[in-house]
Formats: structure tokens, sequence, C-alpha cells
């Protein structure tokens, strides 16, 4: 649907996924109805919304799923009319056919302004619901419940973390969740929750979501060193006070001794009550344990601490005291892959300025700073800044964009120079957005080669300099063209992990020889993709089943002008596009 209906709310595909045997029609079964209709009312608020669910039964292995628009003219005391999508298949990953299935129903309604409720009823349950579900990325927020039981809690806190925005709700769900006005709020607050910023209701915190930090201190504490006496003294309660102005964060900490080889952590809600006059009382999970790598564990353990809290809006804190230390601190750092963003830091010297500017790259929207941290961080107005702007997500986070020039481009046509200004249109759009990267991809059919390069945004490149290739820049031998491109598109996104990224995608919109399109009205994206037509339309249907197969991608069947950086129209919606894909912590 074009526009907004209904006072400005966007419609939104709601998945409602039962996660336990359905077989026979325990009360749990009737919970969770009761919870669909109470949905399905609140949906038909926002029109152009669909509501569809999924659930297994163990005998005889299936499941069974549907989604459609919702109906106002549909009640409870009316039933519900399948629609032709409805179905029943056999499964044999119960959970795991369940998270997919969801997302399919989704992709097939072709809006990525989408929830999952997920709900389990608590109990152990035969089969093998959750095998897997601790491994699946979700594309979507997945908000998981318990019905009674809390046998799947960790369970159910890991499909939540493993989302973007998704959260878990540990308390159980009433039997009349639609008489209960605290549950009914519940659920206005995550459909709520899936507008777009402009539209979302001030929340009791003023707009900003609980946040957890944890702070790892990266060298050795064995003694109370000057590094030591800033970390603790200073910058812990730096973080603390400004993290009082985010309700229900968490802050926690870790450090290593290296005699006798020990790494200390802890992590508990922000009380404005402590201070460092007061002192720091040490909650139930403190712990001390042994180490073997001491830094690689310093990472492991700060991401574990920040999923024990239960999401992963959070971040980390890293500081180094910028010597060289005995031991293994930094040993295992440049393969760590982080879900959150890493900030790192040096207290002095520069001896690791190389392992903590690897260890922010690796996280999604880290950034290295390399300015030694003052001696009194809470009275240097720069820093505290800094500190602010990270917590508060301020900037804007790195993007990640590749160009896939859809088309042969053995020869320079005049379709491959209208490319090549788009590229550099983007280019300077990016240079605003700090550490973003930009890549492209383009096929030759003579003699079948994929050629692709992907690095940060460089401010002295410019079309009049010319481009540097970068190290990762490739050529390859590719058989099925087009699918070579999505493909590689995604895996040059992916060098980075955190999958905050757009495709662009731009076809000549002729009939082509060679197999540009085979299998790309079939690949599923994980990052939206933008599709053009430079002029004919032969190819408009699989641009379009490439857009819809994507979370909020788009077909755009105008066709641009010879220089797209002239004309304000295109410049701006690579303007709308570029915004639209910026996430906020």
């Amino acid at each position: 649907m074009s526009g907004q209906e209904d006072g400005g709310k966007r419609p939104v595909s709601v998945v409602i996924v039962y996660a336990f045997d359905c077989t026979t029609s325990t009360p749990n079964w009737y919970k969770v109805d009761n919870i669909f209709w109470l949905v399905q009312e609140k949906l038909t608020r926002m029109m152009g919304s669909s509501l569809g669910y999924t659930y297994v039964m163990s005998t005889p292995n299936t499941y069974t799923s549907d989604m459609k628009l919702v109906e106002s003219s549909e009640i409870n005391g009316n039933g519900y009319k399948s629609s032709p999508s409805w179905k029943r298949s056999a499964c044999g990953k119960f959970m795991t056919s369940g998270l997919y299935e969801a997302h399919r129903l989704i992709n097939q309604h072709g809006n990525m302004n989408a929830i999952i409720l997920f709900f389990s009823d608590g109990l152990i349950n035969k089969g093998d619901f959750f095998d897997g579900a601790e491994d699946f990325l979700s594309s979507v927020p997945v908000y998981t419940f318990t019905l009674g039981g809390d046998a799947y809690n960790h369970g159910l806190r890991t499909i939540a973390a493993n989302s973007p925005g998704g959260m878990f709700s540990p308390l159980p769900v009433p039997d009349k969740p639609s008489l209960s006005v605290t549950f009914s709020q519940l659920l206005d607050n995550i459909l709520n929750d899936t507008m777009m910023p402009s539209e979302k209701n001030p929340s009791p915190t003023s707009g900003r979501w609980p946040l957890n930090v944890v702070i790892v201190s990266a060298f050795d504490c064995t003694t109370s060193t000057p590094a030591w006496n800033k970390v603790n003294r200073e910058v812990y309660w730096l973080v603390q006070k400004k993290l009082t102005q985010f309700k229900n964060s968490c802050l926690g900490y870790t450090y290593v001794m290296s005699t006798p080889n020990t790494y200390t952590s802890e992590m508990k809600l922000v009380d404005r009550a402590e201070t460092e006059a007061s002192g720091y009382p040490r909650s139930s999970t403190w712990r001390r344990e042994a180490c073997t790598n001491n830094m690689a564990a310093g990472l492991v353990e700060a991401h574990r601490l920040i999923k024990d809290h239960g999401h992963l809006n959070g971040m980390i804190l890293l500081f180094s005291d910028g010597s060289i230390n005995k031991g293994s601190f930094f040993d295992g750092v440049e393969g760590f892959i982080s879900k959150v963003p890493v900030h790192t830091f040096t207290l002095g010297g520069d001896a690791y300025n190389q392992a903590l500017l690897t260890i922010s790259i690796n996280s999604p929207g880290g950034t290295f700073h390399t300015l030694p941290v003052p001696e009194k961080p809470s009275l240097s107005v720069p820093f505290s800044r800094l500190v602010d702007s990270i917590l508060s997500g301020a900037g804007k986070r790195p993007l990640d964009v590749v160009i896939v020039y859809a088309f042969d481009s053995t020869t320079s046509t005049p379709d491959w120079k209208t490319v090549n200004n788009i590229f550099w249109l983007v280019q300077d759009k990016l240079i605003r957005t700090v550490d973003s990267c930009l890549g492209y991809t383009y096929v030759m059919s003579t003699p079948n080669t994929c050629t692709s390069d992907m690095k940060i945004v460089d401010s002295t490149d410019t079309e009049l300099q010319g481009y540097k290739r970068s190290p990762a820049w490739t050529q390859t031998t590719c058989s099925k063209n087009m699918a070579s491109g999505l493909s590689d598109a995604h895996k040059l996104i992916s060098y980075r992990e955190h999958w905050n990224g757009v495709i662009f995608l731009f076809s000549d919109g002729l009939i082509n020889k060679g197999d540009y399109f085979d299998g790309a009205g079939d690949f599923v994206s994980r990052v939206p993709i933008h599709t053009f037509t430079l002029g004919g339309d032969a190819n408009n249907h699989v641009l379009r089943a490439m857009a819809k197969n994507s979370p909020g991608g788009m077909f755009h069947p105008i066709q641009f002008p010879d220089k797209p950086n002239l004309p304000s129209p295109f410049s701006q919606l690579v303007d709308n596009i570029l915004e639209g894909n910026m996430r906020y912590t």
C-alpha cells in the first residue's frame, strides 16, 4: 500500500507462533487464541496490516500456518476464515520450522515492518521445538513470552536477543489477556514500536530505551595502577551517572588479573543512589573465574553479561592502558565478531592501537578513539560529550552499500557510465556517515567474470581523482551471472557482520544474453534491495520480486537521468533510501 493511513500508522505484519505441541487443544492453546483475537482487534486500527500464525502438531509432525490482511468483520464470535495461502506441511525440526515459517509468511506479504509474537507454554516438551532456535538470526523483532512455566526461559531470551529490537517478557501471560489491561498495554507498546521513529508515541523515558553497557579493562589489573584508577574511579562513575537518564539500564564490568590468571565481572541495574562516595555493593551475579586467553575471555564475558540481561541494545567500552603487557590480553581479538558496538580507547600509550582498531571494526558501529582518555574524564568536556554521543546514538551508525550493475558490463555502455555517476553520488552522501563502506559488483559475459570491491568510504577518492582499489578487490569466474551478483553483494556486506546495509541494483531494462536473472527471483536478502531500470522494462517483474524478497526494499520504476547528481529528485530519493536504513541505538 502507498502512503500512510489511520492517523499516520503504517501497516504492520504480525505472526503469532505457538511454540508448543498443539496436537490437543490445551488451556495454553486457548490462551494464545485469545491473544490472536486481541492482536486482530488492535491491528484493525492500522489499515492494510496483516496477521498470521503458525503452530506445530507432533502427531503426525505437521505445522499449520496462514496469513492474510486483517478484516474488521472477523471477530472471535464469527470465527476465522482461512485464506488461499493456508497450508499444512510436514516438518522435522519443529521450532526451527516455526521461525522459518513465520519469516516466510512475512516475506510473502512484502512488508518488513513486521514483528513475531512467540509463545512457549514454559513446560518441558517432547520433540525438538527449540532445536536450532538459539542460532536463528531474525530479520524482524521477535517478542517472546512464557504462558506459565520457565523451562525454556534461556532459549526465549536468546531468540529475542538474536532479533533487531526483540525482547523476552518473563511475566506469565494471564488466562484472559484480552481482559488484562497490563498485557493489552504491552501489546500496544510492541505494535507502536514497529512505527518509524517520527510516528512513535513518547515513551516514559523520553524516547530513550534501556541500554546495557559493559566496561572492559583490557590490561593487567593485579595491582591498582594509574590506568586501573582512571577506569575504576573516573570512567565507571561517569558512565553510571549518564546511564541514570536511561531507565532500567544496566552497567557491568570485567577485568583480568594475570596473577593468578582470573577475570572478575558483574552487571546489574543502575541505581542512582549509588555513588563513588557511598561505594559499590556487589550483586548476586558477581563472580571471579580462572581464564587462559585473558582479553578474548574479556570480550566473551562482556557479551555474556549483555545477553544475560535480556536484550542486545547494548555496547562495550574497552580500555587499554596502551603499554606492552605480559600475558595474552589481545589473543584472538582479530577473529572476534561482536554483536554490539565496541568502542575502544587508549589510556596513554599506543602499543595496541592496531588491535583496538580491529576490535571496533569487527563490531556494528564501534569506533576506535585515538585520543588518550584524560586523567579526570568526568571534568573533561570533550570526553564527556563523546560519551554522551556514544550512549545516545546521536551520530548515524555506519552503513554498508553495494551497487550491483545487473547488465553485461563487457563494454563501457551509456548505462555503465550512468551507474558510475550514481556510484560517486552515493560516495558523496556516505562521507557524512563515519566508517561507512561502499562497494560494487558487476559481471562481464566475456569471459564470464564477476568483479567486486568494497572499502571504507574515503573522502580523498573523487570522480576526478579516480578510485583506488582496496586489497579486497577480486575478479572471479562465474556462471549464474545475476545470482552471482546478489550473492557477491551479500558477501561484501557480511564482512562486517552487522547487516546495517543496503543494495542498489540497476538493470538496463533490456533482454540480455546470458543468465543474469536466473534464480534472482528466489533470492531472499537479509538487507533491503532497491531495484531500478535504466531504460526498458523487460525485467521489471524480476526487479519487483528481488525488492519484495528483501526487508524494506522497493522497486523504483521511474527512470532517472544520465547525470543523477544534477537533478534533485533522484538525489533526494537516494537520501531517503540511505536515511531509511539507518538504525539508532
